[in-house]
């Protein structure tokens, strides 16, 4: 009886304790889950829109959203419920796939009476073929977007903000402001201007720009492009996540405007893909094509193709291979208001044609110089110093490249040293657009080479080998 009381007691313990953080937390709230702020009149809002979108939609008054992936996010709330009547929400979330935003719709299309849905349809993106982030998977918030409000309280249990609340910390790591619920004009044109800084090929090329992150992927379609096996498997993906992602949901509530939006993508990269990735080309033609096939059954929804536009042709309207600035975004909303949605297939047929003529006199003009440009910028490029002693040598040197962390010298196919890339300001500052600012090896007390040895360096990233370069040696030492 005695132990029937003591574990009663501990269960009680362990309630009160549990008690002691859920109500504080439910009270601080920095996702707005269970409510508004009470510390701030503002909507100050987390950028990580995986895990904010829920508050929004369970406490936020609207009645149209924006779901997309960060090719919808420079779009104004405000110009789209100027346009297009009502009230919209942006929820859109950088590299979301179509399982993650068919959580944030259903959530909302359970507790609001949705009007608008605008929606894009990356196919440029291979994340929308997987269920998962790498970065969140969906299973670590994917609890936010049931009937259960309960089991909210799991995104807060957790060392950030566990330590938020400790203090109450207004600090916007904590309780957010990023962003507000609808931005300013003022925002969006703060967006332009920073997106225009680092817009065209040669900003893509400067420090501040994203040539480090675009040169992997034209390496990735030049080396790796689609056979017809994948080409296939990708399409049958492709059109089954439309399906069951996509197509049933607007199917169920035909009452609600599906506007979807395949986002225009740098006349750069279609032409890419068009001479050198043909698969990935037709990939996503015959995704389009679905669409519009789809459209035709279902009246309430709305698909939308800008790519015969001349605006495609200008690098400097794209911070990258892809993400076009706020301008574009604006033109997408001014397309739904003015109904230039795709309504035939025949209409379709031709739109392609206008597209293809454009892109093959892009890959016949341009692309391969501006290809060349970026390849060249952000090749493979290393130098080595050697110096020799009386009785030892040693070596110094540096090497760029997005994917080397580490050196290893060899002699006579054994290892003898390894180091992990060290700091050289100068070579970062000579060459920026690299963002290496660790690119400097040394190797010292080298024992000096007889004329049967052989040395190499290999640079790995973890265990992977890069490049090998042999060493020629045996000349210096005769020198001496």
């Amino acid at each position: 009886m005695i132990y029937k009381k003591l574990l009663h007691k501990f269960f009680l313990i362990l309630l009160g304790l549990a008690m002691l953080l859920i109500i504080p937390f439910m009270s601080y709230d920095p996702l707005h889950l269970y409510h508004k702020s009470w510390f701030s009149s503002e909507d100050k809002l987390h950028g990580n829109m995986r895990l904010q979108a829920a508050g929004i939609i369970n406490n936020y008054e609207f009645n149209s959203m924006i779901v997309g992936t960060s090719m919808l996010k420079g779009t104004s709330e405000r110009y789209a419920s100027e346009k297009l009547g009502g009230t919209f929400v942006n929820i859109s979330a950088d590299a979301s796939n179509l399982y993650e935003r068919n959580l944030f719709l259903k959530h909302a299309l359970r507790t609001k009476d949705i009007k608008h849905v605008i929606y894009s349809f990356d196919t440029g993106l291979d994340a929308n073929l997987k269920k998962n982030n790498r970065t969140l998977p969906l299973d670590k918030f994917n609890y936010l977007y049931d009937s259960n409000l309960f089991n909210d309280f799991y995104a807060y249990w957790n060392n950030k903000f566990l330590i938020c609340l400790l203090t109450f910390s207004e600090n916007k790591e904590c309780i957010g402001g990023n962003r507000g619920l609808i931005r300013s004009q003022k925002w969006v044109d703060k967006l332009y201007e920073t997106n225009r800084n680092i817009s065209g090929i040669q900003q893509w090329l400067s420090q501040e720009g994203r040539g480090k992150n675009i040169y992997p992927r034209i390496k990735r379609h030049l080396s790796k492009p689609f056979t017809e096996k994948q080409y296939k498997e990708k399409l049958v993906l492709a059109q089954h996540i439309v399906d069951t992602q996509l197509l049933k949901t607007i199917q169920k509530y035909p009452d609600i405007e599906f506007h979807i939006i395949m986002p225009p993508y740098s006349r750069f990269i279609y032409a890419l893909w068009l001479k050198y990735n043909p698969k990935k080309y037709k990939l996503y033609q015959e995704t389009v094509k679905y669409l519009v096939q789809a459209s035709q059954k279902y009246k309430n929804m709305h698909l939308y193709l800008l790519d015969d536009l001349n605006y495609l042709d200008n690098l400097g309207n794209y911070r990258d291979m892809r993400h076009y600035n706020t301008d574009m975004n604006r033109m997408i909303i001014d397309y739904i208001s003015e109904k230039k949605y795709v309504k035939s297939l025949l209409e379709l047929e031709k739109l392609f044609n206008s597209i293809n003529q454009k892109n093959q006199k892009y890959a016949d003009t341009k692309l391969d110089e501006e290809i060349n440009t970026i390849l060249n910028t952000y090749n493979f490029k290393y130098h080595i110093d050697e110096t020799f002693e009386t009785e030892t040598f040693s070596l110094q040197g540096w090497v760029l490249s997005y994917k080397v962390s580490s050196v290893e010298l060899y002699r006579n196919n054994k290892k003898i040293q390894s180091t992990n890339l060290k700091k050289r300001q100068d070579i970062y500052a000579k060459y920026p657009q690299y963002k290496q600012l660790r690119s400097g090896f040394t190797f010292k007390d080298i024992s000096l080479p007889s004329e049967k040895d052989t040395y190499k360096l290999i640079f790995k990233n973890k265990n992977k080998v890069i490049k090998t370069i042999k060493l020629d040696l045996k000349r210096k030492k005769n020198e001496k």
